[in-house]
């Protein structure tokens, strides 16, 4: 008798299992939600503005004749929805509260509003300012906490490096054929020169295979700069230079220097500017001051002076700069010698 109990339960929870899909399966049909297409709710409001600065008005006549103001402004940057000028009204005061949002049949027209509004004199004491929706939203959901991001900053080598030699060796640079060598400066005062061991200098950094046309020290030896065809390279920090610290273009530079401070990196180019017989007026800088921290050119020289038949630029890596002094660039003008120098000023 208990195992026909059992098997009446097992067949009852059959029963009621296949009831209660069936069931199931009618609801989700009748669904007035699968019958019908979803409804997607726009939640970016990308077609809708916001209006500051809107006159503030009781709730009455003058609520509707601003409304009407404000859709002939609006409504001629694209078609506005319907009821779509929204004017918010204090609950307590009956009065405006200064702004309003404008809704747009599409995206494009709010940008067209935004372009064309922003700043639109309405009368002299109010000129609105139009911001798309989304970024007032943006600007609400902002967190009352400041948090500090977040920055990975770049591990910037030990410029003085070489100080911490333990003999206290100060180091030189040699350049020769395509090579440029650091060396350590180990020359022992209690041996003579004719000793072996001064004459193999103990070699810190090698480059070789480098088209470089010379080199040198900037003047707190953080820097070792090379000259190259179309600028000046610098390099510091331990060895190996494996990255360049900085890259200054300028093109056929015959010569550099760096400011005492080595904030400013000057390069000077007898070819820049120089043509044959003229000035080439595309690319006049034969001076030009570096940042050295943000590898912007701060100044520019012109110097280079227009050439006359019986005339030739200066022979030798020399060139105009150095026949013609330029001194005392702290003023708006720079003051030369020479009458023909041009100057410049990058502003910010």
């Amino acid at each position: 008798m208990a195992d026909v109990d059992k098997k009446l339960e097992a067949e009852l929870a059959r029963i009621n299992a296949e009831f209660d899909k069936r069931i199931a399966a009618v609801l989700d049909i009748s669904n007035d939600a699968a019958l019908e297409p979803p409804v997607t709710l726009e939640t970016g409001f990308t077609s809708c503005v916001v209006v500051e600065n809107v006159p503030v008005v009781d709730d009455g006549p003058l609520l509707g004749r601003l409304t009407t103001l404000i859709s002939q402004i609006f409504g001629r940057c694209g078609k506005i929805a319907e009821d779509g000028i929204f004017l918010p009204v204090d609950g307590n005061t009956k009065k405006t509260l200064g702004f309003c949002i404008v809704q747009y049949l599409t995206e494009e027209q709010a940008k067209t509003a935004v372009k064309a509004l922003d700043k639109f004199p309405l009368d002299k004491a109010h000129t609105f300012r139009v911001s798309p929706y989304a970024v007032l939203v943006a600007a609400d959901n902002t967190p009352d906490e400041y948090v500090q991001p977040e920055v990975a900053l770049a591990e910037k080598p030990n410029l003085n490096h070489w100080l911490l030699d333990g003999r206290g060796a100060d180091q030189f640079v040699l350049r020769y054929d395509q090579t440029v060598e650091v060396d350590w400066n180990t020359y022992d005062y209690t041996k003579t020169w004719n000793d072996p061991a001064q004459r193999q200098p103990e070699v810190y950094w090698r480059k070789e295979g480098w088209q470089v046309g010379f080199c040198g020290w900037s003047p707190r030896g953080s820097y070792l700069a090379t000259a190259h065809p179309n600028g000046v390279v610098l390099w510091g920090g331990p060895a190996p230079f494996d990255k360049p610290l900085g890259r200054f273009e300028h093109l056929g530079v015959s010569k550099f220097d760096f400011s005492p401070n080595e904030k400013y990196l000057v390069t000077a180019s007898a070819k820049a500017g120089v043509k044959a017989d003229d000035v080439k007026e595309d690319d006049p800088k034969t001076v030009i001051f570096h940042d050295v921290a943000t590898g912007k050119v701060d100044i520019y020289l012109d110097c280079v002076k227009k050439l006359t038949i019986d005339q030739s630029p200066p022979t030798g890596a020399a060139g105009w700069y150095d026949k013609y002094g330029v001194y005392n660039l702290g003023g708006p003008y720079a003051q030369s010698e020479w009458k023909n120098i041009h100057y410049y000023r990058n502003r910010p």
